[in-house]
């Protein structure tokens, strides 16, 4: 009779076989359940161990938990590589940091400026200097740098080793997919199943898929020297040798769910940017490709820890591009949790019953939006970090304000009373009308810019937003001439037309309302910009300031308090439309300095249709206002 394992990790990528691997040497028996699923993330992960150079989302908790780890490989792979006889490819020559042309000389620097403080900063190196430590670049590169402290592994080997590893000290490995909890008999269960951990458990992970292509030389020529993450057409890339004569081109980031068929879009894109560095690998054959995915969460942080509600389940999941690197601190701060009750673990990383990050799901069959993650446009727009609890808040929020704004309008005097409430209702009505409208524009803005932003091609985002920006006003414009011209109709029609009183205050309100409308729209269009750069938050909390700043002035307007005239409904418009003016005009410079625009301002021009290049004169001298970096003009013009 097969012994009860004391724990059973459903799981066999390299964070689960890690795991493992350590359990079973602290004397634990162990169960390994593991179905190898198309686009499991280590069996095709290109390997790199570099936790900035990697780092899209530089959390100080995940960067500070990135160089331990990093700090922890060396002792690591040398374990490993003594208990398992397999060599795993560890390499400590550093990284190269290359731009190809001196336009992708900013896209470089844009993309590791904010190594500065965090880790060893980059040696600076001309284009001679880095054709000198790597022959095979192209005449073309015209500058980088070389981080040292940027090291690689040969991932597949790693999990390799790990698996003989854990089989030595008497790991069980069962081959079979585990689609519930309560289908394993263990004392403790940790998910550490990546992309699929969701279907266990109400998890907020979803697959960004990644593509690599691998190359070999027919020649039997020299492989590179260094691994390189360059910049190529204004995108990245990264290339690594393998085994002498092979090179391993990694890799795309799209958000098209549970998709494991290589793209030949993909690959060719791959291909381009790789010769463009390196002209030596246009003669290469292509051997293989292969695509994986990635776990991502809405944060971008792992999950990691107690499950609540079940004494006995675990997870460590969710860590994204950084799996093959963490896996030494993530698997030792797991096992000290299963085997003395120690947790260690980062608390940006665990969950809790009332944790935002346990609240969130997203649909894995939707597209998305942004770098980070597959998100569906839902209600507002895309998710994002805590978004549906967000969306619940604001809701919660919301109704309390129009509680609060009839409370006070009940107040006026008995005439009044009820054809006032009777506007407000109106207008809310009207307003929800009019929301879906721009909730159209700013939801397909969102999508699109998130899928620009998740390609990194920010060249793209200016005719996006410029594009969007013209939708909008056109929008606009219509909306607010024709509901201005039709606001006594319009009342009559909603309100009836025995109310007269009713009609008159509505009539009044929607002089001032219609006209605000501009700013309604306005607000979502720019908190899309914020949504498809994966920050949900900032305009959550524009929501809350706008409402704040509505409970303060509604009752100053209404009633005349402060020495302000006393406008009633009116004043209920005027308060309705300055708070959200006011909350725009914040929302607008923190978009001013928002790492969306550096971003778009440091990269190139997406290639212009043909027949439609854009001639420096034709950027009018209006475009040297505030409202340059929305419309898209480059800057300068």
């Amino acid at each position: 009779m097969t012994r009860r394992p004391d724990v059973a990790v459903i799981g066999g990528g390299v964070i689960g076989l890690a795991l493992a691997w350590r359990c079973a040497q602290r004397g634990l028996a162990v169960e390994v359940h593991h179905d190898e699923l198309p686009g499991t993330a280590s069996a095709v992960a290109p390997g790199m161990l570099a936790p900035v150079s990697e780092a899209d989302f530089p959390d100080p908790a995940l960067l500070e938990f990135a160089h331990e780890a990093r700090r922890s490989w060396p002792a690591f792979a040398a374990e490993l590589a003594g208990a398992s006889g397999i060599d795993v490819g560890y390499a400590t020559d550093g990284l190269l940091l290359v731009a190809h042309a001196a336009e992708d000389r900013a896209r470089l620097a844009a993309m590791y400026g904010f190594r500065e403080g965090f880790d060893v900063p980059c040696t600076p190196l001309d284009a001679d200097e880095l054709r000198a430590r790597e022959p095979l670049l192209s005449a073309e590169a015209s500058g980088g740098g070389f981080a040292t402290e940027d090291h690689h592994v040969d991932a597949q080997r790693v999990r390799e080793a790990l698996r003989a590893a854990g089989q030595a000290l008497g790991v069980r490995y069962v081959d079979r997919r585990v689609r519930s909890l309560d289908e394993v008999s263990a004392g403790s269960v940790v998910v550490a199943a990546g992309a699929w951990s969701p279907s266990l458990d109400e998890w907020p992970v979803t697959p960004v898929r990644g593509q690599v292509v691998l190359l070999r030389d027919p020649s039997g020529g020299p492989g590179l020297r260094h691994g390189i993450r360059g910049v190529a057409q204004g995108q990245p890339v990264y290339l690594a040798g393998r085994d002498g004569h092979e090179t391993i081109v990694a890799a795309t980031l799209d958000h098209t769910g549970f998709d494991v068929q290589p793209s030949a879009q993909a690959t060719e894109a791959l291909l381009r940017k790789a010769v463009a560095l390196v002209p030596a690998l246009a003669g290469h054959e292509v051997t293989e490709t292969r695509v994986g995915l990635r776990p991502d969460t809405p944060d971008h942080l792992p999950i990691m820890g107690r499950v609540p509600g079940r004494s006995d389940a675990y997870v460590c999941t969710g860590h994204y591009r950084h799996g093959v690197l963490l896996a030494p601190v993530a698997a030792d701060l797991m096992t000290e949790l299963l085997v003395t009750g120690a947790d260690g673990i980062p608390a940006a990383f665990t969950l809790n019953g009332s944790d935002q990050r346990r609240n969130v799901r997203r649909d894995d069959s939707s597209t998305c939006a942004l770098h980070t993650a597959d998100e569906a446009p839902v209600g507002d727009g895309v998710a994002g970090p805590g978004a549906p609890a967000a969306r619940r808040l604001a809701g919660v929020h919301r109704a309390h304000v129009r509680g609060h704004r009839r409370h006070h309008l009940g107040r006026l005097d008995r005439a009044a009373r009820g054809a006032a409430l009777a506007t407000v209702t109106m207008a809310g009505t009207l307003e929800n009308v009019l929301m879906s409208v721009i909730l159209a524009v700013s939801g397909g803005t969102t999508i699109l810019l998130s899928r620009a932003v998740g390609a990194s091609e920010y060249g793209s985002l200016r005719p996006l937003l410029r594009a969007a920006f013209r939708l909008t006003l056109a929008i606009t414009a219509v909306i607010c001439v024709v509901l201005f011209a039709l606001r006594e109709p319009l009342a009559r029609l909603i309100l009836g037309s025995g109310e007269a009183s009713a009609v008159r205050l509505s009539v009044d309100y929607l002089t001032v309302a219609v006209p605000g409308i501009a700013v309604f729209y306005g607000q979502y269009l720019v908190d899309s910009t914020f949504k498809a750069n994966g920050d949900t938050r900032t305009p959550m909390r524009m929501a809350v300031l706008s409402n704040l700043i509505l409970v303060v002035a509604d009752p100053v307007l209404i009633y005349g308090w402060l020495g302000a005239p006393r406008l009633g409904v009116t004043g209920s418009a005027l308060a309705l439309v300055g708070s959200r003016a006011v909350t725009l005009a914040v929302t607008w410079r923190l978009y001013r300095k928002s790492a969306l625009l550096r971003e778009m301002n440091a990269a190139p021009d997406a290639p212009a249709a043909p027949g439609r290049a854009r001639s420096a004169r034709s950027c009018r001298p209006a475009c040297r206002s505030a409202w340059t970096s929305w419309c898209g003009c480059p800057p300068g013009c």
